[in-house]
């Protein structure tokens, strides 16, 4: 599974916001993720990030934000690790771009590179 979309940019659109809080509203009804869709959007395609990677991520390392240490302190996606955040919006921005320099940016572009 790729982070970028094709040519290295994201591929979702503003219009699947609502899918991607769908999704999470789906899969984790009770996430503080749920409604932050547009958030993930923009910030994927800021840094060239597929949106659904973003969410994969905090799907995995807190189930959406409700799991583990990251809850309280904004941090869906085990960044740092323990890197308290002043809200999610800021969590996702930053991380977005973390990732797109410190891994895109260097030629790893997979979920498993990253791992």
């Amino acid at each position: 599974v790729g982070l970028a979309g094709p040519g290295g940019s994201a591929s979702a659109s503003p219009a699947d916001a609502g899918a991607l809080d769908a999704w999470m509203a789906e899969r984790v009804p009770g996430s503080p993720l749920v409604g932050l869709g547009s958030v993930f959007v923009t910030e994927g395609e800021r840094n060239g990030i597929d949106p659904r990677a973003l969410v994969a991520i905090a799907m995995h390392e807190s189930v959406l934000g409700t799991a583990g240490s990251g809850a309280g302190i904004y941090n869906a996606f085990g960044w740092g690790p323990a890197i308290a955040f002043g809200s999610w919006p800021d969590s996702i921005a930053t991380v977005a771009r973390g990732l797109r320099r410190g891994y895109l940016d260097r030629g790893r572009d997979t979920l498993a590179e990253i791992q």
